[in-house]
C-alpha cells in the first residue's frame, strides 16, 4: 500500500479495534463497489482508488461520507458502542423484565451500603457511541448518542474534518489493535 500512498493518498483514522481508510472523492456518485478481480475501487465506472495485488479482500466498502450521514446504520461495523442503562432502587410494576440485580461492592470485595440499600437493579435499553477525541480511560463517562458525531470524532482526530467533501470509507479486515501495557 506504500506506493499507492503517493497516488491517492488515503487517510487512515483509527477506532479502538478498527483501521478505515479514506480516499477524498472528486465528484459526488451513485454507484460505489470494489472490483476484488482488478483490485480497485470503482465510483460510477471510474477508478478512484487502487490497492496493491490481491490487497482488495482484506477490505470492506463502508460507503461515502454522504451516504453515512444519510444513513448512519453504515457505521455501526466501525464505531465501538458502550451499553446504555436505566438504573432504579425498586423495580417499576408497570416494567417488571429484565432488570438485573447489581449488589454494592468496593473495590476490595466489601459490601457496603447506599441510600440505605444493599443493591440497585440496572436494564440495558440502548447503545452509546464512543466520543473518540478525548482520552480513553475517560471515553466511557462522556458517550455520544449519535453515530455520526462519534464518526466525527474519528476523522478529526485523524486531522480530517469532513465538512463540504465527500470521502470514500474502508474498513482493514486485517488491522489488530495494538496491545496497551
Amino acid at each position: 500500500m506504500e506506493d499507492l500512498k503517493k497516488i491517492w493518498e488515503p487517510i487512515e483514522a483509527f477506532t479502538l479495534s478498527n483501521r478505515i481508510l479514506m480516499v477524498e472523492l472528486e465528484n459526488p456518485v451513485n454507484e460505489i463497489k470494489i472490483d476484488s478481480a482488478w483490485d480497485k475501487v470503482l465510483a460510477d465506472g471510474r477508478i478512484v482508488f487502487e490497492f496493491n495485488k490481491n490487497e482488495s479482500k482484506g477490505y470492506k466498502l463502508i460507503g461515502t461520507v454522504k451516504q453515512c450521514m444519510e444513513t448512519p446504520e453504515l457505521l455501526h461495523d466501525i464505531l465501538e458502542t458502550i451499553p446504555k442503562y436505566q438504573e432504579t432502587y425498586d423495580i417499576p410494576k408497570n416494567d417488571p423484565e429484565g432488570w438485573e440485580k447489581i449488589p454494592f461492592v468496593d473495590p476490595s470485595g466489601r459490601s457496603y451500603k447506599q441510600m440505605g440499600r444493599d443493591f440497585m437493579y440496572r436494564k440495558k435499553i440502548g447503545e452509546h457511541y464512543i466520543n473518540y477525541g478525548i482520552p480513553h480511560d475517560v471515553m466511557e463517562y462522556f458517550p455520544l448518542n449519535s453515530a455520526v458525531d462519534s464518526f466525527v470524532t474519528v476523522t478529526r482526530r485523524a486531522g480530517l474534518f469532513i465538512q463540504g467533501k465527500d470521502y470514500l470509507i474502508l474498513k482493514d479486515l486485517n488491522y489488530t489493535p495494538p496491545v496497551e501495557e
